[in-house]
């Protein structure tokens, strides 16, 4: 019981950690980092939504969240395993 708390204090300081992080870093976005590891991936990523998904508003969806700021959306992710630790692990 006391590792089970200790594991969902310990993933909500790295979510504060990672939203302090998101606060002071503004310019560092999903895409931008995406372009920094693979641009070819990117562009080949686009080419395959504009192709195949041809929606406008699921063009937009996608082009939203790669503008978001990347510590904002990797600050879920301690959010998530914490959720999935507390239902599955009783």
């Amino acid at each position: 019981m006391y590792v089970k708390i200790k594991i969902h204090l310990s993933l909500l300081i790295l979510c504060f950690i990672f939203v302090s992080f998101s606060l002071f870093k503004n310019e560092l976005t999903l895409g931008t980092v995406w372009f920094k590891i693979n641009s070819n991936s990117l562009v080949g990523f686009q080419k395959i939504f504009e192709r195949f998904l041809s929606l406008e508003n699921f063009n937009n969806i996608i082009f939203f969240i790669l503008n978001c700021n990347f510590f904002l959306l990797m600050s879920f992710l301690p959010i998530l395993i914490s959720f999935l630790i507390f239902i599955f692990f009783n």
